[in-house]
């Protein structure tokens, strides 16, 4: 065929996401690749599989449809330019990781165009635990992508990595340095409150669909697992940044 369609194996497309992949296709011939996101109505019924699913399915929802990387999870390429760029490169990433969004880098520097398209959606099958969300996070996808944009000299801006992301980190990490140094200090405790609430404001947009999708429950849970995200993605930028090299060779 012309085009790939990837999709995960613990994932189920929507009616019509192929149809809708296909249609945008012939629409923009130039497209040389597409992906979508998972749905509003993950299967596992867990408060951790509920959030991670919801805050994927978010993050596509309001990104630029202009994209820089590529989603395998529920995605489309143009055959001859997966060929021509070598495929993933399993042998930086011999299991799941970013080799998806590694191989993204190489189209758009090859002069591809990428194009995110969060009407294609799946239903997301998997039930996380908290040690899974934090492991993955963590190993499988900050600490690899962090050291992938240091190697290439790349300030993502699209998805995970828009100023509202990093904005994110930053006010998580001070509300940690309010709440320690409040210990000894409380006029400390006013830096805790004060970042907990830009955070709060800056995503409240978020916050509001998950309220909109599990009430207060999810809402509260919710928030809790959104700061533990920002904490787990400093880890995973300073460890990344530590142990980045020198650019590797790019598959041909």
């Amino acid at each position: 065929g012309e085009y790939l369609f990837f999709i995960d194996a613990d994932c189920s497309p929507a009616p019509g996401a192929l149809q809708l992949a296909a249609e945008s296709l012939r629409r923009t011939p130039q497209l040389d690749a597409l992906f979508g996101s998972y749905d509003a109505a993950p299967s596992a019924p867990g408060l951790v599989s509920r959030f991670k699913n919801l805050q994927h399915h978010y993050v596509h929802h309001t990104s630029a449809r202009e994209a820089s990387t590529f989603w395998a999870g529920c995605g489309v390429i143009r055959r001859s330019v997966f060929q021509d760029l070598g495929g993933f490169d399993t042998e930086r990433y011999p299991r799941p990781s970013i080799e998806d969004i590694e191989l993204g880098y190489r189209v758009g520097e090859a002069g591809g165009k990428i194009r995110l398209m969060p009407e294609v959606q799946v239903t997301h099958h998997k039930a996380w635990t908290l040690a899974a969300v934090l492991r993955t996070d963590l190993i499988d996808r900050g600490i690899p992508w962090t050291r992938l944009l240091r190697e290439r000299g790349r300030q993502g801006r699209d998805l995970n990595l828009d100023f509202k992301a990093r904005a994110s980190v930053v006010l998580a990490l001070l509300m940690v340095a309010g709440l320690l140094l409040g210990v000894f200090w409380p006029r400390w405790l006013g830096l805790l409150v004060a970042a907990g609430l830009v955070l709060t404001l800056l995503n409240l947009g978020f916050y509001r669909f998950l309220s909109s999708r599990g009430g207060m429950p999810l809402l509260l849970g919710g928030m809790g697992l959104h700061w533990l995200y920002q904490l787990n993605c400093a880890l995973a930028y300073g460890l990344g940044s530590l142990t980045s090299g020198r650019s590797r060779p790019r598959p041909s």
